[in-house]
């Protein structure tokens, strides 16, 4: 191999590790994903998640049934709650309502 395509190849690899081991990519990913694993791990053995992306409720009505699925026995630490109720007002929250012109 030539050493100016050792150099490209080189450069492809380093780019390519460089973009894809990037913190801020993961950190991008994270909360979304860590609300699914964290609903699939305390939520899924009663609701499944079609359940939850049928409602399209508002970050507090969300708020107020995982605060009831916890009074009725589900084991969820505060954390784990803000990471799932963060997770379903974002991916399943209430459609934005439209401004009324004045």
């Amino acid at each position: 191999m030539s050493s100016v395509k050792r150099i490209v190849f080189a450069s492809g690899i380093a780019g390519f590790a460089a973009i894809g081991l990037s913190p801020a990519l993961f950190a991008q990913e994270a909360p979304s994903e860590g609300g699914r694993a964290l609903f699939n791990q305390h939520c899924s053995a009663c609701h499944t998640l079609e359940n939850a992306t049928n409602q399209h409720l508002p970050e507090s009505k969300w708020r107020g049934i995982v605060t009831r699925m916890i009074d009725n026995g589900a084991e969820i630490t505060p954390a784990d709650q803000e990471v799932i109720v963060g997770y379903l007002a974002k991916n399943y929250g209430a459609p934005a309502t439209p401004a009324t012109p004045k």
